[in-house]
């Protein structure tokens, strides 16, 4: 896997659950897994989680990882950003 690569792809995928918003982002709690087709070519499992960070109607937390399928998908790269309500 290519981490330079990976990162992009992570920073991405949170950048466009943060645009989502604080609403729409606590109908999707539970998380989701996808794959995605970096430009190196490479295939990319994402996944995302949106959980509250304390307790309901508060904090969001949102968690991103990234892995390419092999053994990186033990130890995948994260990213995690909390979400105020309002």
């Amino acid at each position: 896997m290519d981490d330079a690569i990976a990162k992009t792809l992570l920073d991405r995928e949170l950048a466009h659950l943060r645009g989502l918003g604080w609403r729409a982002l606590a109908a999707r709690l539970g998380s989701e897994t996808k794959e995605i087709t970096g430009p190196d070519g490479s295939a990319y499992q994402v996944e995302s989680i949106v959980a509250w960070d304390a307790a309901p109607g508060g904090r969001l937390r949102l968690i991103v990882a990234i892995d390419d399928g092999g053994w990186r998908a033990f130890k995948p790269l994260t990213v995690d950003e909390l979400v105020d309500p309002g």
